[in-house]
């Protein structure tokens, strides 16, 4: 018997959406009492915030365009996911993390996470996914449209741009995040050039600098210091006792993630080239995988996977 077609992704969540999560017309506050008692009931843990169900049409609508936009970019990334069903924790966090590194506002990736939590149950959280907190001056900037927010001058922000580049960091890094670069955070090492920085979900890793971009880096800044590499803990130490932050600004209309995807190419030509000729390799997806895990190990991921997904591609 064949399989009844289910559709595409988007015409199911969407299906999902009106079938199961449409309660607009229904009181919120009588949804919130029925679920605080059904917690109790059951002895589990009640978040006060949460309410079964959308109730609001303007809710609804900002939670279909999330979703639409999120089949479009699962059918770009995860072309063999084609259930609900299927779609996992590790996707719509992939997810969210790509939209707050190409500059969307934390208004705008809390909003995206809101529905996702809401259309697939999978309770994310900020510290989770390595979100920045909203505030009240996004909020405001983003209710006015402004002709100039689509431009800026790249040689404002040339040290940042080539800092980006060098290093592949995120843009919580270069400004603004918890562990924004510092003086101490650069470091030379056996004639290269390192970053140290503490980014998504608190992980630590010493990301080595291109080497068509050292004596651009140099250039930038001349005094870098000698040291060996060291553990998270050494690394805050020599962080908590710094005051010297190296920018002091960095626009939003910055495609920052992609400066991501280019260092990720470049390192991997260039880690390709230093190889020594004859020695065994393990092909990933027709990539050389010892390499793909240096190159991943630099990024700050865990998996392969996401580097040929996400920036060999």
């Amino acid at each position: 018997m064949s399989r009844r077609k289910q559709g595409s992704l988007f015409h199911q969540i969407n299906k999902h959406m009106n079938q199961n999560l449409n309660r607009i017309g229904q009181s919120k506050h009588e949804a919130k009492r029925h679920y605080r008692q059904e917690c109790e009931k059951r002895s589990i843990q009640w978040n006060p915030a949460k309410a079964p169900g959308i109730h609001s049409i303007k809710t609804m609508e900002a939670y279909k365009q999330t979703a639409q936009e999120f089949s479009h970019w699962m059918k770009k990334h995860y072309p063999e996911v084609k259930n609900i069903q299927d779609v996992e924790r590790q996707h719509t966090k992939m997810y969210l993390e790509e939209r707050q590194e190409r500059g969307k506002s934390p208004w705008t990736v809390s909003k995206d996470m809101s529905a996702f939590n809401k259309i697939f149950n999978h309770n994310l959280t900020k510290q989770e996914c390595g979100l920045q907190l909203r505030s009240y001056r996004d909020a405001e900037r983003s209710r006015v449209n402004r002709e100039h927010d689509r431009k800026y001058n790249p040689e404002n922000y040339r040290q940042q741009i080539d800092f980006a580049k060098a290093f592949g960091v995120r843009r919580e890094s270069i400004y603004r995040g918890n562990y924004q670069v510092k003086d101490v955070s650069l470091y030379r090492y056996d004639g290269k050039i390192y970053v140290s920085v503490i980014e998504k979900g608190g992980r630590y890793r010493e990301a080595p600098c291109l080497d068509r971009m050292q004596a651009t880096i140099e250039q930038h800044f001349p005094h870098i210091p000698e040291r060996d590499p060291l553990t998270k803990e050494q690394f805050q130490d020599l962080y908590n006792n710094s005051q010297t932050y190296l920018f002091d600004n960095y626009t939003n209309k910055i495609d920052n993630h992609a400066f991501r995807h280019e260092y990720a190419r470049n390192l991997y030509e260039e880690l390709q080239e230093q190889a020594p000729p004859e020695r065994d390799i393990t092909l990933y997806r027709g990539y050389d995988r010892e390499i793909l895990q240096e190159v991943s190990e630099a990024l700050g991921h865990s998996r392969v996977s996401v580097v040929v997904e996400h920036y060999l591609r």
